[in-house]
Formats: C-alpha cells, structure tokens, sequence
C-alpha cells in the first residue's frame, strides 16, 4: 500500500505592508499590486534571510490549455483566477503563465493569488532572431508585465546561452527596478553544463557597492535545467544531478522535466515503466537541491501534446465537461408517521395503517486505527466543474478516465497525491530544503540514490532518497557506501514511500523496494 498522506502546509497570513517607495515610483494602482509581492511573512520579502525564489516550487501554465471561463473552449486568464485553491491546495509558490494573449483577465489572476501567497511569473520569449530591436520588443513586455503586478519573468528562447546574454543583463536590469523581490528566470534552447554557470547572487552585493558603479550581477536568477524523461536511465539522472551539484557555490538552478517524444513514452515496451518513471521524477525534481518547476498536468500522469501550436487541455474530470446545474425541485414534505395504537372495530378488526420503513442508519466507517470516521461523500467526478461548460475542441485522450484531477484527489495512492506531499516536504523538511547532495552509484541495479544531508549546526537528519527505476524488486544494503562516505547507518524512519505504512522502518543494510517504486527516509541511530 502507498501511503502518500497529505498535510496540509501552515498558512502564514499577514496584513500588507505599505510601501510608499513604490507609491512614489509607480503611482497607486501599480503599487497596490507590488504590495501583494512583499509582505512581511513572504519568503523573498525583504524581512526573510533566503529568497524566495531559491527553493520555490513553480507552476508552468499554457493558459489556452488549463480552464476555460466563457464556454468558447480555450482556456483564459480569468479560467485560471478561477482555479487558484487547486493551486493552493497543490502547495506551490508561484506560477509561470505562458501564452496569455492580450492579458484581458492578468488582474484577475493577480489579485486572486495574492491572498493565498501564489505569486504569478508571465513568459516572455525570446525567439530565435538576435536583433536588438527584437531584445528591445522582450524588455517592453516585460516591464509591462512586472508594472502589472507579476513578480518576475522567464526568459524561453531557442537561441543559445551565451546569444541571449546581452538580454539578460537588460532584463535583470529591468526586473531590479521593481519592488517586491521580483525574479528572472531563464530557459533557453542549449542550456549551459550547470558547471559552467557563473554564480549570480544579489543578496550578496551591497547596495553601496552598486550605487558607487561596483560590480552588479548580470544574468537571471535560476536558470533552467532540463532532465529528460523519455529515456531516462538511472545512469543518466545520476549525471545531471551531479551536475547541478557541480555547479559554483551561490548558483541558482531549477529542474525542469523535458519529453523528447510523447509517442515513443506511449510505446508499448515503454508503458509499464512510465508511471514508475513519473513517480520518480517527481521524487528527484522536489526532494533534490534548489528550485523545481512542474508543467500543468505533470502532477496527475498528463503527458504534453508535441506540436507547439496547440496544447494539451488540463484534465480536470473524465468527460471535463462543466454540466449545467439542474433545476432545484421543490422538497416534498416528509412522510406523517402515525404513532397512535390502532383502533379496534366492533367487529375486531384494526383499523388499516401504512408500514414506513424506518430511516437507514448512516453507514459506519473506521479508520486504520479502529475510530469511527464520517463516511465519504460519494460523488460523480462528472459532476464537478471541468475545462469547459462548452465544446472540447479537441477530444479527451485515451486515459481521461484515469488521468484526472476529480479521480486521483480520492486516490492515496495516485500521483497527485505524490506531488502534494512531496511539495509538502519539499518546503516543510529542513534538510530537503537546504541540505547538501550526494549521489550514490547504484546504475547497475537500476536505482537512483542519493543522501542529503543536513547543514552542521543543524538539529535535523540526514535522508535517503531511492528510486527504482527497474521492473524488478529491488534489495540494497548501502552501509558500505554510506561507511565510505562518513554517514552514519542505521533506521530509517519511512517519510514517503510506495509500500509502507507512516510508522514502519527500514534499515540501511536491508532497503527492499518494488517495482518501480520509491522510498524517502529519515536517518536516525
């Protein structure tokens, strides 16, 4: 059984801070909107030792893709105002919207994510031609977006690292203006080794040193590191999180998943092994180092359609169809029950009176331990909102019934429900959050390993990470490697895994894991 139990993360809400700098810089309506950006119990607020971007869990959004508002059958900004709890209760702290047209509904989107501390990116592309007037058309969009209220921007662009260089440094330049911690992101088409990255840090510049024409970082923020999921091996994902690891001290990276081919995933060699491979990947985007990013979708199975001039529509339900609500009827009045003894005629016959059967007992549910639980509601998942209350343009895919939202949300064991608390212990777990990485070489078991391990003036644990990327159970004892290494052995007390139970171990020198299955513990002697 899998146990992927979900705990809601702590909610810090606090009232907002004025800010009478960006009054002056922007005038009041932009910055009630800035206002949202910088609050004093956001991470990256000013008042907070770490940036917010650092360790954040980013939401890439197509809009056209993910919900429908007006019935036409594409999705629009306000669509996706409308569905910020899901986002909520998902746990991430931004989302990245891409395609957004004219921006009719950007406002929307804003002023709904500010209360549940979602802070929102917009993408600006930057294409593949390498004019300046094509870099001055990027730069205008974005200071639009950030005057607007976004908190930062990511820069997409087939061109080259090093071509978009200069773009980068205007772009750094215009989202440092601004108010609120705002964060420039990069993922261009020949993304750079991450060894290569030069270390970008502005908490570390002192302001003085900047007025008086110091050295001032240039670059974005995070930059984009893809991992490739169509044919990962544990040999290749050991590489690329060696390489992260590589990268300077003070770079700042985030992992993305990237397919290759949707068709050849979907091939039939391939299928048992993709949802092991989702599950694993989830586990090494958001319980490796840095920042992650999860394209709509991911969290539940989706798979993305592989022409860029159309994209693939978030499933909500399996038809993902919004039915219209039906007509209220009017509440017929409860049955008389006549208690009176049955009166007697002169011939000895009662008098007739019809049977009502009693109510039904409430059926009685209990929990693993023996309580009783109220019993769940039971719901036609088609009942509840989908993409569109109009006409899917495009028809559902294969595994619609499956893969969505309304059928994994009661599944605790499905995928969704992974990402959740993964993202959970992603923020949550001190040494997930800002421990170091070391990978374990375990490719010819077709296990990727790896042990975090908390800073040294920390009071928390280290933790082992174990993905089985294998159609075989499989069996480790990694003592001797952790001996190597200078990590104790010991217990380790189960955090997420595919097979046990919230309270049972596992022990260093015998790590038993299914197929394709995966194991987060906790270290303790």
């Amino acid at each position: 059984m899998r146990t992927y139990s979900l705990l809601k993360r702590p909610s810090l809400r606090f009232s907002a801070l004025t800010l009478c700098a960006g009054a002056m810089l922007f005038g009041s309506n932009y910055s009630l909107r800035a206002q949202t950006l910088a609050r004093p119990g956001w991470q990256g607020s000013g008042m907070m030792s770490e940036a917010w971007w650092r360790n954040a869990v980013m939401y890439r959004v197509d809009v056209r893709g993910f919900q429908d508002s007006d019935g036409d059958g594409v999705g629009d900004l306000k669509g996706v105002a409308s569905r910020m709890n899901y986002l909520q209760s998902l746990g991430v702290d931004a989302i990245v919207l891409d395609k957004l047209g004219d921006g009719n509904g950007f406002d929307d989107v804003v002023s709904a994510a500010a209360p549940v501390q979602i802070r929102v990116l917009v993408v600006v592309d930057g294409g593949g031609n390498v004019a300046p007037n094509t870099d001055d058309a990027v730069v205008g969009q974005a200071r639009m977006w950030l005057t607007r209220g976004a908190a930062g921007v990511l820069l997409r662009s087939a061109r080259p690292a090093n071509d978009v260089a200069g773009l980068l440094h205007r772009l750094r330049g215009v989202t440092d203006g601004f108010p609120g911690s705002r964060v420039l992101l990069a993922a261009t088409g020949t993304n750079p080794a991450p060894s290569t990255i030069h270390a970008i840090d502005l908490d570390q510049v002192p302001v003085v040193t900047r007025m008086r024409g110091g050295s001032v970082p240039t670059g974005a923020q995070l930059t984009q590191v893809p991992l490739e999921l169509t044919n990962a091996t544990a040999k290749t994902i050991r590489a690329a999180l060696n390489g992260v690891n590589a990268a300077p001290t003070g770079t700042a990276l985030f992992l993305a998943e990237q397919l290759f081919s949707t068709k050849e995933l979907l091939a039939q060699a391939n299928v048992a092994a993709l949802d092991g491979r989702r599950r694993a990947f989830a586990m090494v985007l958001l319980a490796s180092r840095g920042a992650a990013s999860v394209r709509y979708g991911q969290e539940i199975g989706m798979l993305p359609v592989e022409s860029g001039d159309s994209a693939e529509v978030m499933q909500w339900t399996p038809a993902n169809v919004t039915q219209a609500p039906k007509p209220v009827e009017e509440a017929k009045p409860a049955p008389v029950v006549d208690n009176t003894p049955a009166q007697v005629d002169k011939d000895g016959f009662a008098t007739f009176k019809p049977y009502v059967p009693p109510p039904k007992a409430a059926p009685v549910v209990k929990n693993a331990d023996g309580e009783v639980v109220p019993a769940p509601l039971v719901v036609d998942p088609n009942t509840l909102p989908g993409f569109t209350s109009g006409k899917l343009l495009q028809a559902a895919p294969a595994d619609a019934t499956t893969l969505n939202v309304a059928k994994e949300e009661g599944d605790t064991e499905s995928l969704l429900q992974l990402y959740r608390r993964l993202i959970q212990l992603h923020h949550d777990n001190p040494t997930l959050r800002n421990g170091a990485e070391l990978l374990l070489d375990y490719d010819d078991l077709g296990a990727v390993v790896w042990v975090r391990q908390p800073a040294k003036d920390s009071r928390s644990t280290a933790i082992i990470a174990v993905c089985n990327l294998s159609g075989a159970p499989l069996k480790l004892s990694l003592n001797e490697e952790l001996t190597r290494q200078h990590i104790k052995t010991g217990t380790l007390r189960n955090l997420l895994s595919a097979t046990a139970t919230a309270e049972s171990v596992q022990s260093t020198d015998n790590l038993s894991l299914p197929p394709y299955g995966v194991f987060l513990g906790e270290l303790y002697h």
